[in-house]
Parts: C-alpha cells; structure tokens; sequence
C-alpha cells in the first residue's frame, strides 16, 4: 500500500485476504500443545517476534524505498549484523562463542542467507515489496518440510495437522497476494 503496488480496492482486498492467510498460516505452523515444554515461553515467544518483526519489515522496505540500488545497503548492513552479534556477545558474557568451531561453522549459513538477501533484494525492485515478500515466505514452507522429512522433527498428530493446514494457507495467501 505505501508504495502503490496494491492500486485498485480489489487488489487491496485481495492483498489483505492474502496476507490474513499468511498470517493465519504461520500461527498454525507454531501451534504447540499444552505441556509442550517448548510452549511454556509463548509469552516471551510472541513478545521477541513483534519485536523482531518491525525490524523485518523495515529491512523489507528499505530497498524499495531507496532511490539507487539496494544493494548499497548491503554492506553496511553486513557490518551492522556482525557488530550486532558482538554486542550481544558481550553484553551475554559469551564471547568464549566466537572461539568454538561450531561458530565458524555457521559461516556457510551466513552465506547462504546473503545470497538469498542479494536474490530478494533484486526481487523487490523488480516485482515489488509485496509480491517479493509474500513469495519469500514460501521458503517457510520447505524448511518446515524439510525439517519434518529431512531431520526427523517430532510433533503430535495434533501439531501435524495445525502445521500441514497453516502450510496450505501460507501457499494460499500467497496465491491470493500474487494474482492481483
């Protein structure tokens, strides 16, 4: 909407519908029963994801908004997420961290997240904040896969069923946000 890419009320409508589909659908994925030790911070849980989600959405927005190529910010950016993580370091006392291989390992990760930052950054100038971000949030939906084939990831039948469901809907609303 802030940039015009939704510019007639049925794409709003659509778009909104879309992204109520989304949201519905990764609330469902994170559905855990009662007594699920990892349901007892929920709370805290959805307090750090408010939080983490502005800063998502203005990482989102920025290289629309900005007049030459977002990949200007890419570097500062970089930087920025590395004095993040030694602050945090520091402030945790756990800078022994920096020292244990399994730390450097995570490297290939890092690289692998600036490429498909590089790759969205591309996308968002060419198909829009919106359609880029609902289309990225499609990969939630093979790291969810993957998790449950690949890596074996334990859920009752009940948190199967939330989670195959809020997988649909994510496909859906991004289906939904897309045709506009």
């Amino acid at each position: 909407m802030i940039f015009g890419e939704w510019s007639t009320p049925v794409a709003k409508t659509m778009g909104f519908i879309g992204i109520g589909l989304l949201v519905l659908g990764v609330f469902l994925t994170s559905y855990t029963q009662k007594g699920d030790k990892q349901g007892n911070n929920v709370k805290a849980t959805y307090t750090v994801l408010v939080l983490t989600t502005i800063g998502y959405l203005i990482y989102n927005t920025i290289p629309k908004g900005m007049s030459s190529s977002g990949l200007a910010i890419f570097f500062p950016e970089s930087v920025g997420m590395v004095i993040a993580v030694l602050i945090y370091l520091t402030f945790s006392h756990d800078l022994k961290a920096l020292k244990e291989a399994k730390s450097w390992k995570q490297i290939i990760s890092g690289l692998v997240f600036s490429l498909a930052a590089i790759t969205y950054i591309f996308s968002v100038k060419e198909n829009g904040v919106n359609t880029a971000f609902v289309v990225g949030q499609l990969s939630m939906v093979l790291s969810t896969l993957g998790s449950l084939i690949f890596l074996h990831e334990h859920k009752t039948t009940r948190e199967l069923i939330f989670t195959i469901i809020g997988l649909a809907l994510i496909v859906m609303g991004a289906i939904v946000t897309t045709i506009n």
